[in-house]
């Protein structure tokens, strides 16, 4: 029976030699220098407070937005929100950039144009 080999770069490493969790941690150390899962993520986030992230939101959807609806929209998952302390949230810059809050038919002509021909 031929003995396995583990190749990384120029180091190749006989399998035989170690037991189940020493090539596991070796393959862990391995993924975090060339850049498997485990390396932490290199791409900085901007975090924003409420009121930019009602401004930025408002000027997309062409109306004034409450600062109410944008905790609303953060609360359900649709903008990234992470506590920034006991009371305050922050609001992922990126996601209110790609948000825009659409305009609701209120029904009897109030809100959208009638497809009605009179």
């Amino acid at each position: 029976m031929g003995s396995e080999f583990f190749a990384l770069g120029a180091a190749v490493i006989p399998l035989d030699e170690y037991t189940f969790v020493e090539y596991a941690v070796f393959k862990r150390i391995c993924d975090k220098r060339i850049g498997g899962a485990a390396m932490p993520r290199t791409k900085k986030e901007e975090w924003i407070g409420i009121k930019e992230a009602t401004s930025i939101i408002s000027k997309n959807s062409g109306r004034d937005i409450s600062d109410a609806y944008v905790r609303l929209l953060g609360k359900q998952g649709k903008i990234g929100m992470r506590p920034m302390d006991g009371r305050t949230n922050e609001y992922l810059k990126s996601d209110c950039e790609g948000y825009t809050v659409k305009v609701k038919d209120q029904g009897k002509g109030r809100g959208k144009a009638s497809t009605q021909q009179r």
